[in-house]
């Protein structure tokens, strides 16, 4: 289990880096739902520290990340999958 989320959050950063967006989104949306994706908020935050360092901007990557994350735990719920009603 451990060894698949590895993985998958190897792949996820590998595509963010060279891969096509195409792949990357659905990839992330699913890593999210399917973990709890904390981590990659942290390299939200490093990608807007490292890239955005002085310019005066916002940190898109680190807002949109938050966004989903939030989106994610309250929408899990909802979902039939996680629902053992």
């Amino acid at each position: 289990m451990i060894f698949t989320r590895i993985v998958i959050f190897g792949v996820v950063l590998v595509l963010a880096a060279v891969g096509p967006w195409f792949i990357f989104l659905p990839l992330l949306v699913l890593y999210v739902f399917l973990y709890i994706g904390t981590e990659v908020l942290i390299i939200a935050m490093l990608v807007d520290s490292y890239f955005l360092y002085n310019t005066g901007t916002w940190p898109w990557y680190t807002i949109a990340t938050t966004i989903l994350l939030i989106f994610a735990h309250w929408l899990r719920p909802h979902i039939s999958l996680y629902n053992n009603k």
